[in-house]
Order: structure tokens, then C-alpha cells, then sequence
């Protein structure tokens, strides 16, 4: 199970890095995540957010 993140990219191998990241934050938002800083979490976010535009 995991978070998927399809579309239309020529970085095909990055869409199935951003649904790794996106799929991590979900699972662990209040595990390991816990312990984190609120910073980290949003450099993650974006990677995703950069990773999956076009």
C-alpha cells in the first residue's frame, strides 16, 4: 500500500521518487516523524511538490 502519483513527465523515475517521499510522510507523520523538525518535514513536502511538476 502507498501513496501513488501518476501524470504525464518526462522524469518518470522522479514520479516514483515523489510517491517514496509523499508515501514516507503519510505513514510516519506521527511515528518517527515526531521527532523531526516542522522544517525538515516541509523540505521533504517540497521535494515532492518540485519532483512532481511539470
Amino acid at each position: 500500500m502507498g501513496i501513488r502519483i501518476n501524470g504525464k513527465t518526462s522524469m518518470p523515475q522522479g514520479m516514483k521518487l515523489a510517491s517514496k517521499i509523499a508515501t514516507y510522510l503519510f505513514e510516519q507523520e506521527y511515528g518517527e516523524l515526531s521527532k523531526v523538525s516542522k522544517a525538515d518535514i516541509e523540505v521533504l513536502r517540497s521535494a515532492v511538490r518540485v519532483l512532481t511538476s511539470k
